[in-house]
């Protein structure tokens, strides 16, 4: 999984480590950086660094059960995510539409150029609930994407901007225009373990299990430059937006969705 967005501390690293939390030889984070701690175990973390989880920002990675524990603010509890089937790898997939973000730059009259610029454009991902109504992905999704990241080996989410280079020679006579790919991942089956931190020890609340869905994948999309004489390639009279929506289907399947179960 790209590294992107998270800081790695090893906290059963006594180097890097202090009794408060802070790290000696390890670089601190960047501003726009959140911190996972990788520890040995649950039972590490309470019993050797439960003032970690003072922090509500701090995210964890547990070695022994490759799952993931994030803070989810809007339920108020420490949030163990982990894969049901071990075995269940997460899998990447293309949109199968490419879709425009500029409009046509022609070189009809023109001797031809050579094209290189950064664009920026974001990019959401949005699905139905199950009686069709507003499009939007449960609180779950958006809070604990990170989470879901850690507990799966691969950067989701809903959305992000990007910043992207495109380059290309536009011949005297030819039409050129931009475009992105993006890719979803289809995350497997997930469950999901609700914890009460109280006097250093996490108290487990409840259980859910969460079907397979799909979400945003979050590294760079495809993006091309395309070229051509002919302007029926192109989608030179399309609406153009860099604000990209893309849809990923029906909403994610939770059992007794707003409900924990003991």
């Amino acid at each position: 999984m790209a590294d992107d967005d998270f800081h790695w501390i090893d906290a059963d690293s006594p180097d890097l480590v202090t009794a408060a939390g802070f790290w000696r030889k390890a670089k601190p984070p960047k501003l726009e950086e959140q911190v996972v701690y990788s520890v040995k175990s649950m039972e590490a973390l309470q019993s050797n660094h439960s003032h970690l989880l003072q922090n509500k920002q701090s995210m964890f990675f547990f070695k022994n059960t490759n799952s993931s524990m994030q803070y989810d603010i809007s339920t108020g509890y420490w949030t163990e995510i982990s894969k049901q089937d071990p075995m269940m790898e997460a899998t990447v997939h293309l949109f199968d539409k490419w879709i425009p973000i500029t409009a046509c730059i022609e070189s009809i009259h023109g001797s031809g150029a050579y094209m290189s610029r950064y664009i920026t454009l974001y990019i959401h991902a949005t699905v139905e609930n199950a009686i069709g109504g507003a499009p939007g992905f449960p609180p779950i999704f958006v809070y604990l994407s990170g989470g879901i990241s850690l507990g799966i080996g691969v950067r989701v989410g809903v959305s992000k901007l990007y910043t992207l280079l495109f380059s290309c020679s536009i011949n005297a006579g030819e039409v050129a225009q931009l475009f992105v790919r993006p890719s979803f991942i289809k995350v497997p089956d997930l469950k999901i373990v609700k914890y009460k931190f109280k006097k250093k020890r996490l108290n487990k609340v409840g259980t859910r299990y969460i079907k397979s869905f799909k979400m945003l994948a979050l590294d760079a999309p495809e993006h091309q430059c395309w070229v051509s004489r002919d302007v029926s390639d192109l989608q030179c009279k399309g609406t153009i937006s860099r604000k990209v929506k893309v849809h990923l289907g029906g909403k994610p399947k939770l059992d007794n969705y707003g409900l924990l179960q003991q």
